[in-house]
């Protein structure tokens, strides 16, 4: 009886069916019930299988499909308005989610197949890049590393002109407008191979113009700490940047850089769209006294690039001044030879200074060895 309740059991549980023709003994109903078993592992691992090859096969989806998940979520957690979700959504759903992070897997290769696979796919774009074409292979390479693509639909505002950015952005493919910040009319067109906001990558994080994309953008984001190591290492580069930088500066701005002494303000209408942007002079002037004070180097930019380019020009890398006192130099007060007395006293001058010398070496040596062991202890700890 045990037998026959575990045969219709697993029977009915598989799904099997009794059949025309069904097991009566105990030895038919046990080998039966051995027979449903196998054949369902058998089924359940084929099954998973297929779904495991699926799910590889469109790691991209998945991946997309959980951050839209936590995307949506976030937005329902702060309650936004339809629309402005709406906008949020599509936005993120543009952008290609990947499962990996090139970036990475590019830094773990070795550098020839490293550059081997940076030019098969950025070459054609750098190519169109001004002064960037120039640079070596050890140049492409790295700055293929540090690519971020980003999509934008059409009539989407980049950047604002005042608002603080740390990427500049190569365009892949689209149209980008340079906009007249006083009127928001187009001032020029960018396309595929041009740059902008290298502003971000020279230190100035104050974006100094407005830009507006007019069809579908493709773009490549350059981060700030990624391109200040990288022009670190190519000056030449760097020079250039900024002399093409600082004349886009007086065609975009009209000469004029009064960017601390404004007000940004912006109108939404119904959808969320921009609808107008405004400056306005800044009220209280008292207030851009420590302003400026904390934003110094971004503003001294374009003072100190022509002091960059002669630096380069002449190549005057002076090194920084030792904390300790130099030694007097010492000149002969005898011009004769002859006069032992005079020689001898020289040399022992000159020994007296030369002991001190070491001796203030020795104290600088045993400080240098300190600090480095107070670093090493501090990683340590």
């Amino acid at each position: 009886r045990y037998v026959a309740a575990s045969y219709w059991a697993f029977t009915t549980m598989t799904t099997v069916g009794y059949g025309d023709i069904s097991a009566n003994s105990v030895a038919e109903r046990t080998f039966a019930i051995l027979g449903m078993i196998v054949g369902g592992l058998m089924l359940s691992t084929i099954v998973s299988k297929i779904i495991i090859l699926f799910d590889e096969a469109h790691l991209h989806q998945k991946m997309m499909k959980e951050k839209m998940l936590q995307v949506e979520q976030w937005a329902k957690d702060l309650r936004l308005p339809k629309q402005t979700r709406s906008r949020i959504l599509t936005f993120y759903r543009r952008q290609l989610e990947k499962p990996y992070d090139e970036g990475i897997l590019l830094l773990q290769l070795p550098f020839e197949m490293r550059c081997l696979v940076a030019k098969h796919v950025y070459k054609d774009l750098i190519d169109t890049i001004p002064f960037f074409c120039e640079g070596d292979d050890m140049f492409r390479t790295q700055l293929c590393v540090g690519f971020k693509p980003l999509k934008l639909m059409p009539h989407r505002y980049i950047y604002l002109r005042g608002e603080i950015g740390r990427n500049m952005y190569v365009i892949q493919n689209g149209t980008v407008g340079v906009m007249d910040w006083k009127t928001n009319q187009p001032l020029s067109c960018l396309e595929r191979g041009a740059y902008f906001g290298e502003g971000a990558a020279l230190g100035d994080f104050r974006r100094r113009s407005t830009m507006k994309s007019y069809s579908m953008v493709h773009l490549l984001a350059l981060n700030y700490n990624h391109m200040r190591e990288l022009l670190e290492l190519f000056p030449t580069i760097r020079l250039k940047m900024l002399t093409i930088y600082e004349k886009r500066l007086v065609v975009y701005n009209s000469g004029e850089d009064n960017l601390q002494e404004q007000d940004l303000h912006l109108t939404h209408n119904t959808t969320g769209d921009v609808t107008n942007i405004t400056y306005t002079d800044l009220e209280d002037k008292s207030l851009l006294v420590n302003h400026e004070d904390a934003t110094t180097a971004n503003r001294d930019v374009r003072a100190n690039a022509k002091k960059q380019r002669e630096d380069f020009s002449n190549h005057q890398h002076k090194a920084e001044p030792l904390s300790m006192e130099s030694p007097p130099r010492f000149r002969p007060r005898h011009n004769s030879l002859s006069d032992t007395d005079g020689v001898r006293t020289e040399l022992r001058q000159l020994s007296r200074q030369m002991a001190e010398m070491m001796t203030r070496i020795e104290a600088i040596s045993g400080k240098v060895d300190m600090l480095h062991d107070t670093s090493r202890d501090a990683r340590i700890i």
